[in-house]
């Protein structure tokens, strides 16, 4: 049976802010409910309550109410509610966020709300008639039933067909500007799409560009040099489907270090000094590296984009190991859970099983972090940065009175491996990320720098 309601305009006083909101905590009153919306959101309400009054309130995102009464619950719409009442009243949060309250009040000096005193909303009978709508919006696409979010390049998409500017531009630009391409290999050469894929996952570990607050940079400037007019005459004249997929990029990326590798072509425009020696696909779990020169170490992706790597490790323990942590090492510890989690990470398969050894070994730091914390009397988790209290944990157990040349050494490679190679990072993507791959190597890699942290831990 279809679920009727009406439109209407309804007076803002009518309106409460549901208290029982999933993004909060429950809330026993309206009031104590705004305060729990504002809580880590501040500002995120503020800026909302700025575009409210530049823009008005969205006509494509219909404020969803139930009638309790004579008023009407705002189940659907309780943060844009929140704004417009505290734009109203000020002093609703004034005691548990004096900062916010004073920017409230200056945000509308002078300025008549009365185009705020009424909404217009879709009523419904029950809160039971909105739960259908309110789990398409908020559960996910559900096979398509549901809200279908843009990704990242469908966003950028959309800036670039009206014309807002956009991070890929604004990157190319630069490298314009540093005179790293001509504009037209940027513009003419390489199709805009082409870049939107370049520059993904695969392509910015190939040539050593990040991304860090929704911004590209060049991370390694050398490599960057040595790959990127190999790539853009390659795809020059090409169509799209050659990197369409994730596979096809990093197929493609496999095909210009090959070329690099063999010195045909050498790049037209790259640096005075020569391309980089370029290993195996790390992102295959079943490529064998070759054989290292004498007295060398083989090193990973990343390992050749940042020449003062890590911790020398031996060969068998990176490439040719099938194991997260090795068979023969052993850790003490007082939990099942646990010692359940290092038996797995001993006995599951780099080549069958890269992604559940990536996301179980994630687990297995925070886990490995937080029985320090139990057992250390100076160690103190902290629940909200991973990256943050690793490198705590680090330069407590080997800086301080410990600091031997031998300790630093462990510490400063611990602190290169979450600071600058963003391992924690890369961890949290593969949770959280839809595009990021496991590399086996550089996971083997990051392993064995944080071993001696885990020995101490369970010694």
């Amino acid at each position: 049976m279809s679920i009727r309601g009406k439109y209407q305009t309804v007076n803002l006083n009518n309106i409460v802010v549901y208290d029982k909101n999933p993004r909060i905590f429950e809330a026993e009153s309206e009031n104590e409910a705004i305060i729990n919306i504002m809580y880590d959101n501040e500002d995120k309400i503020y800026n909302l309550a700025d575009s409210i009054l530049q823009n008005g309130l969205s006509p494509l995102d219909i404020i969803g109410v139930f009638k309790e009464g004579n008023k009407y619950i705002a189940q659907e719409g309780n943060r844009r509610i929140t704004a417009i009442k505290i734009m109203k009243n000020p002093s609703l949060i004034k005691s548990e966020y004096p900062k916010h309250y004073a920017k409230f009040n200056k945000l509308t000096e002078d300025i008549n709300l009365s185009f705020l005193d009424n909404v217009y909303v879709y009523i419904v009978d029950s809160k039971k008639d909105l739960d259908y709508w309110m789990e398409n919006k908020h559960l996910g696409e559900n096979q398509g039933r549901g809200m279908v979010r843009w990704s990242t390049e469908q966003i950028e998409r959309h800036k670039q067909n009206t014309g807002k500017p956009t991070r890929t531009k604004d990157f190319l630009d630069n490298l314009i500007a540093k005179k790293i391409i001509t504009s037209q290999e940027a513009f003419d050469d390489m199709n805009y799409t082409f870049w939107q894929r370049i520059l993904g996952t695969i392509g910015r570990r190939e040539l050593g560009i990040s991304l860090k607050n929704q911004k590209y940079s060049i991370a390694d400037e050398e490599l960057l040099k040595s790959k990127i007019h190999l790539v853009i005459d390659e795809l020059k004249g090409s169509k799209v489907k050659r990197i369409y997929r994730n596979d096809d990029i990093q197929v493609f990326f496999d095909e210009i270090n090959s070329k690099i590798e063999k010195n045909e072509p050498t790049p037209k425009k790259g640096t005075k000094n020569p391309p980089p020696d370029k290993g195996p696909n790390t992102d295959n779990p079943t490529s064998t590296p070759p054989k290292s020169p004498p007295g060398k170490n083989p090193t990973s992706d990343e390992e050749e984009q940042k020449p003062k790597k890590k911790l020398k490790v031996p060969r068998n323990r990176t490439s040719n190991r099938d194991n997260l942590i090795p068979y023969y090492i052993t850790f003490h510890c007082d939990y099942t859970k646990i010692n359940n989690i290092i038996d797995e990470l001993k006995k599951l398969k780099l080549n069958d099983s890269p992604y559940s050894i990536a996301i179980t070994f994630r687990t297995f730091i925070e886990l490995s972090l937080r029985y320090l914390s139990e057992n250390h009397p100076t160690y103190n988790f902290q629940d909200k940065n991973l990256a943050a209290t690793l490198k705590d944990a680090s330069r407590i157990i080997f800086g301080g009175e410990h600091n031997t040349k031998n300790n630093k050494k462990i510490n400063s490679s611990i602190s290169t491996a979450i600071k600058k190679d963003n391992n924690i990072d890369i961890l949290n993507g593969l949770v959280h990320d839809m595009i990021i791959q496991v590399n086996r190597i550089v996971l083997v890699d990051f392993y064995n720098t944080l071993e001696p942290l885990f020995k101490h831990i369970y010694k």
